[in-house]
């Protein structure tokens, strides 16, 4: 080997393994030493310096592939380093869906114990509703029964519809003016202020200072018991309240007694309906009849009256249409077959002969007394609530029951099997069960009989 090989070989040993590695910090600056030492023009031979710049390019390409390789692995430690921050996110996200599944299966809990509560409820609910159902399946049973009743009382209703529309119809026809009614009440109303004037100077009327106080009647007391108690006053006073001579007549210081005995609303439907009239008509009877007066007409048989008898008063005889004095007192006469009610229409006698209703003069005591008691507000009140079942026990006593079933009844016309099924469904259930046992086929007359 000649003295400048073994030079390059000594330099190149020296500028191997660890003295390069010592002496120069980088291949870079290896790669540049090198170029240097090629640039000595007396280490310029051609072949070694092919091979030195063979090395060079190797050793620049080792530097660059370490370069790269570098670079790979800082873009491995940066991938590293990105997906180990993508693992701890993604065991956050798994942390916060664990508690998100822990708070879901303990709303789930809490749901499947509500829904069981619920059910619970529920079933209790279907027990509640089921026992309902059968209480209205009573109660529907019950209503079945009232409806067939009020389909049985249809003909009433509408016997009732068609004399409010007779009524109304002779209310619309009528000739008299407002203005002649209100004429008329004022004079009714002052003849009764000279009444009073004359019984303040009549020896009656020094009698009944004397006597005990008049009972009094608002709606409230037993009918029958005030009209018992005012007759005992009345009689004890001497006055004949079925006398119509005298001034005043007996039968006017009976009207003018009763009305002192009403309160409230009791003196006001007197007031309205008696006081302020003039005349009675007979709904019942028209003006046909041939007779000139209603004594004469009680005196007609039920073929001589004819069709001049209408309605209730249809196919009957003159005296029961109209009740005579000789067959009824004034404490208990009936009108209900005449159609009786108090008006203001000028008198019609029964042979006018006019196509109208009879009218006659006055309201005398015994049509005042027939009034009160058939057609007060507490009456009424009483007809209705039998007529829509409404008509109960209550408290009261079975007597009291028996009396108010029987007067309504009697009002009404009912039939015995009627009275019997109303005065039944009226009856508080302890008194129901043994009505029942004792009396399941009497009729009405004899399970009220004392």
């Amino acid at each position: 080997m000649s003295e400048g090989s073994q030079n390059l070989s000594n330099k190149g040993t020296n500028y191997s393994g660890s003295n390069i590695s010592e002496e120069m910090a980088t291949i870079d600056e290896l790669a540049n030493t090198i170029d240097g030492y090629l640039n000595i023009p007396g280490t310029n031979r051609t072949i070694l310096s092919n091979q030195i710049k063979r090395v060079k390019r190797q050793i620049r390409r080792k530097y660059n592939n370490l370069q790269t390789d570098l670079t790979n692995e800082q873009q491995r430690r940066y991938n590293a380093e990105a997906e180990r921050d993508l693992r701890q996110t993604e065991l956050r996200n798994t942390e916060a869906d664990l508690n998100l599944m822990i708070i879901t299966y303990s709303g789930e809990v809490k749901e499947r114990r509500r829904w069981y509560y619920s059910y619970k409820d529920k079933h209790r609910h279907v027990i509640n509703l089921q026992r309902d159902k059968f209480t209205l399946h009573l109660l529907l049973q019950r209503y079945k029964k009232q409806l067939n009743t009020c389909r049985t009382e249809n003909g009433l209703l509408e016997y009732n519809r068609d004399r409010i529309f007779d009524r109304y119809e002779k209310w619309k026809n009528k000739t008299k003016d407002e203005r002649q009614i209100t004429l008329n009440q004022n004079q009714n109303i002052l003849n009764l202020q000279q009444q009073n004037l004359a019984l303040q100077n009549n020896n009656q009327q020094n009698r009944i200072m004397a006597t005990n106080q008049l009972p009094t009647y608002s709606g409230d007391e037993n009918l029958e018991e005030f009209l018992a108690q005012f007759r005992a006053e009345v009689e004890a006073r001497g006055i004949n309240v079925a006398d119509g001579a005298g001034a005043p007549a007996g039968r006017d210081v009976g009207k003018g007694l009763l009305r002192g005995c009403m309160r409230g609303r009791l003196l006001e439907w007197y007031d309205e309906n008696i006081t302020t009239k003039q005349n009675f008509e007979l709904c019942n009877l028209l003006d046909n009849t041939g007779q000139a007066t209603i004594q004469l007409v009680a005196g007609r048989t039920a073929v001589q009256i004819g069709n001049q008898a209408i309605n209730q008063a249809n196919g009957r005889a003159g005296d029961e249409i109209i009740p005579l004095r000789a067959n009824a007192n004034p404490w208990n006469e009936d009108w209900s077959i005449a159609g009786g009610r108090p008006t203001n229409d000028p008198v019609n006698a029964p042979n006018a002969n006019n196509g109208q209703t009879v009218v006659v003069a006055g309201i005398r005591f015994g049509q005042a007394v027939w009034l009160l008691k058939t057609h007060s507000p507490p009456i009424e009140e009483e007809t209705r609530a039998l007529i829509y079942g409404s008509l109960v026990q209550g408290d009261n006593s079975v007597e009291e029951f028996v009396r108010r079933v029987k007067h309504a009844g009697r009002i009404l016309g009912y039939r015995d099997e009627d009275l019997r099924r109303k005065f039944l469904d009226g009856l508080v259930p302890e008194w129901l069960e043994k009505a029942e046992d004792i009396g399941e086929d009497m009729t009405f007359g004899d399970l009220t009989k004392d």
